[in-house]
């Protein structure tokens, strides 16, 4: 009964890491916390369900085209376990087009606006548009897209369809999330460097090893802490903002040093990921707890 119980809880939890329902949360996620900071109440509006259902979509895409792209690479149990999925994500990939169809035109026009140029670029990144190739599979691209396309829809977006103005503080907070998202990322090209060897991608990693990009990780969440802390003293009245962002640095900082290539995606996606939706889980505990 337990073991059965066991094998339940593994495929949900994979079902739910594999068919791109985490890292949707995560978008969602941290478009609460930007309503939340511009408000100081947690609501959800179009553009957080705009963002779930469009993170669906793309990472849904993504994995179908990565698919294709690693079927000659010696098949690890990631892949393996993606590939078992792949009928389930092509639903998903449907779920997140009818989804996001539908809030989009909840949206007001000039977050429309916002969506064309930024969704435009995120289908790029995943659909082999340039002669077979996407935006992630030209050198050295693909840590900075994400970091920067990211940030900027999960921020930017929101504040324009509440028609809240973009301040001082929301660049600064931009700049911190966009710091935290790249460096969270850059670990999955220690993950991927044999894929993108084999696609012939240049990364980071492959430039400055994985030890090296690792440094890079953990140097890039010490300047995002300090700016969490100027924007906690400085910007938002928010108490637990500065808590809970500075001890989520400090927990990846320690767990990135101990990443390998060895480790399976419950490490790196249920993690890194992960601390798109821990970040804001535990802002709401301790707002709660200090309020």
């Amino acid at each position: 009964m337990l073991k059965k119980g066991k094998q339940l809880l593994i495929a949900f939890w994979e079902l739910v890491l594999y068919g791109n329902f985490w890292i949707a949360l995560g978008a969602s996620a941290t478009t609460l916390v930007t309503l939340f900071l511009a408000k100081n109440k947690w609501e959800v509006d179009a553009s957080v369900c705009f963002l779930f259902f469009s993170t669906l979509l793309v990472y849904s895409l993504h994995r179908i085209v990565g698919l294709n792209k690693a079927k000659k690479v010696k098949m690890t149990d990631r892949y393996q376990t993606i590939l078992s999925y792949r009928s389930h994500i092509v639903g998903y990939a449907i779920l997140g087009l009818l989804g996001s169809t539908y809030y989009f035109f909840q949206l007001n026009q000039h977050s429309k606006l916002i969506i064309l140029v930024l969704g435009l670029i995120s289908l790029t990144y995943v659909l082999p548009v340039f002669r077979g190739k996407r935006l992630r599979d030209f050198d050295f691209i693909k840590v900075f897209l994400v970091a920067i396309v990211w940030s900027a829809i999960c921020i930017f977006l929101p504040l324009i369809n509440n028609e809240i103005l973009i301040d001082r503080s929301f660049v600064l907070f931009f700049l911190e999330y966009a710091i935290y998202v790249f460096a969270i990322t850059l670990p999955f090209d220690i993950r991927d460097k044999n894929l993108d060897t084999y696609v012939g991608v240049k990364t980071l990693v492959l430039y400055l090893g994985s030890e090296g990009s690792k440094r890079i990780s953990q140097l890039l969440l010490i300047v995002a802490a300090v700016l969490a802390i100027y924007l906690h003293l400085h910007c938002f009245d928010i108490q637990a903002y500065g808590w809970t962002r500075v001890s989520l640095y400090v927990i990846l900082i320690v767990y990135i040093h101990f990443l390998n290539d060895e480790m399976n995606d419950y490490f790196y996606s249920g993690v890194l990921d992960g601390s798109l939706i821990i970040g804001p889980v535990s802002l709401i505990l301790m707002n709660n707890f200090l309020g």
